[in-house]
């Protein structure tokens, strides 16, 4: 009898268990098999020999196919081909403790992005909650990040990233410009930061680069269409907004980006929670973004119906605390990179100056000194671009001999009566290992690290304040222009984004 019941147990039990669906037990085997088989698809692509065009059009398709089987084998939200969200819960907890303390704390962090953001208008804007010391802090703040910070993304973007013809573009760009505005340029763009913070700096930038770029497209068709020479180099293109996605492919700098990447989305939609969470709105989840297998954003998903119903002041600071953040991130990671350059980096690598031209019958020419040798040492100095020219007046003298170390060779020259051996000078070189070891590859990589820290927290922040829906801009904008003048407003930009992107067909076309 007891055999029985047992029996009928078993069967009970059975009859209620639910099978395991065949589609979960394929789900991880299915998402790793296409991970690895993707990267190692990836891998080949870019140390094929085929057309640089043709590899990215296949990494693109590579990218789609797996991101739309990952979300489907694994339920996640599918937003696009290949865009997908993974999410969890896990984590909820961990933003829950961390907004239980120094409120103030982040309160004022958060502020003090508005006021970097949109600087003088910030007292305007959000008076209702803004302490004039707040204020002060803020736009002080943005004096000294315009005088110190920001003319080092150029040597991010010119020394590690090295977007392809970028300097050309530049050049062509600036030769648009007549100089009696170009000197006022500068000017008028420290006034505009002041005035409306980083939201209106870049607001400025894309309005005066699209002007510029749709005048050279127009100068370039006509050029074309009269039968004058016309070239790429003669198309102006983003400059100032560059096109940072090509390099990513590249795998020497592929690993330093990525984590710099994760560090940024990782602190900016915690702070997007943590200031949710004061508010007292639940958090649905916490997730990314995910094109293919590369992050390209997070998310905190809170509930919108209760921050709908906030004040405007809670709706602002959890818009933008994740921008804040992004500020901080920025400063702390600039300051590590300038220790590092500054004190590290000269101990253990040589840097040098690059040769971008040489004079017509100088000794540099007849001796074949190369476009593009980069000189390392100069009569046994080493030299960068603050150091070159001190060097060469006080050692070089008429009529002498003097010895150049470049990345081509040896060079023995000779001055000419005026002292000088005939080459022109560009920018800084990116510095190479005295002695190549473990030490010196470690430190590279924490340089490179925080570089692109500083560099993509930067830009990830401003380019966040666009009044665009999908980014943290969109509704702070909402909120004081309303739906039509935030449409209109999205509508220029677009264009405007649309517009810089015309001259990049010509350069992959001409350099891919």
């Amino acid at each position: 009898m007891n055999n029985v019941r047992d029996k009928n147990a078993k069967k009970r039990a059975q009859k209620n268990t639910p099978a395991v669906k065949p589609r979960e037990d394929l789900r991880l085997p299915v998402t790793g098999l296409f991970i690895v088989a993707s990267i190692f698809a990836l891998y080949y692509l870019w140390f094929s020999s085929w057309p640089k065009l043709l590899s990215i059009a296949l990494a693109l398709v590579i990218f789609i196919v797996t991101g739309t089987i990952i979300a489907n084998a694994n339920g996640f939200g599918v937003l696009g081909p290949g865009l997908y969200m993974p999410g969890t819960k896990r984590g909820l907890r961990f933003i829950d403790s961390i907004s239980r303390k120094n409120n103030a704390a982040w309160k004022f962090m958060v502020d003090w992005g508005l006021v970097l953001s949109f600087g003088l208008l910030s007292y305007f804007m959000f008076r209702k909650y803004m302490s004039k010391k707040t204020l002060a802090f803020g736009l002080i703040s943005i004096l000294l990040m315009e005088l110190f910070m920001l003319p080092y993304l150029n040597l991010v973007l010119y020394t590690l990233l090295s977007v392809p013809q970028l300097s050309v573009v530049n050049t062509a760009a600036s030769s648009y410009v007549p100089s009696s505005i170009a000197e006022y340029v500068g000017i008028i763009f420290t006034a505009i930061t002041f005035i409306g913070g980083f939201a209106f700096f870049l607001l400025a930038e894309l309005a005066y680069i699209g002007a510029v770029v749709l005048f050279g497209v127009l100068s370039f068709t006509a050029g074309v269409a009269t039968g004058a020479a016309a070239s790429v180099s003669s198309l102006p293109g983003p400059a100032g907004i560059p096109v940072i996605l090509l390099p990513i492919l590249d795998p020497a700098i592929a690993l330093p980006m990525l984590c710099a990447l994760i560090v940024l989305l990782t602190v900016h939609e915690f702070s997007h929670g943590v200031l949710a969470r004061q508010s007292k709105v639940k958090l649905k989840r916490i997730g990314l973004i995910v094109f293919g297998l590369l992050p390209l954003g997070g998310f905190v998903e809170p509930d919108e119906k209760q921050v709908s119903r906030l004040k405007a002041e809670d709706q602002d600071r959890i818009s933008l605390a994740g921008i804040a953040s992004n500020y901080v991130m920025a400063v702390v990671f600039f300051a590590l990179m300038f220790l590092m350059l500054q004190f590290v980096l000269p101990l253990y690598f040589q840097e040098g100056v690059i040769v971008t031209g040489t004079v017509s019958n100088s000794s540099a020419a007849r001796n074949n000194v190369a476009i593009g040798s980069i000189i390392y040492q100069w009569n046994g100095h080493n030299v960068n671009a603050s150091n070159v020219y001190k060097v060469a007046e006080v050692a070089d003298k008429p009529d002498s001999h003097i010895s150049l170390n470049t990345s081509n060779g040896i060079y023995s020259l000779s001055t000419n009566s005026t002292g000088k051996i005939g080459v022109y000078l560009g920018g800084t070189s990116t510095p190479v290992p005295i002695n190549r070891n473990l030490g010196s590859s470690v430190l590279w990589f924490l340089y490179e690290f925080f570089s692109f820290a500083f560099f993509l927290n930067f830009y990830v922040a401003i380019f966040n304040l666009l009044p665009l829906p999908v980014l943290d801009g969109g509704r702070v904008f909402s909120l004081r222009l309303g739906a039509r003048g935030t449409r209109i407003v999205m509508y220029i930009i677009a264009a405007i984004i649309i517009l810089l992107l015309v001259p990049w067909i010509w350069i992959l076309a001409r350099y891919l």
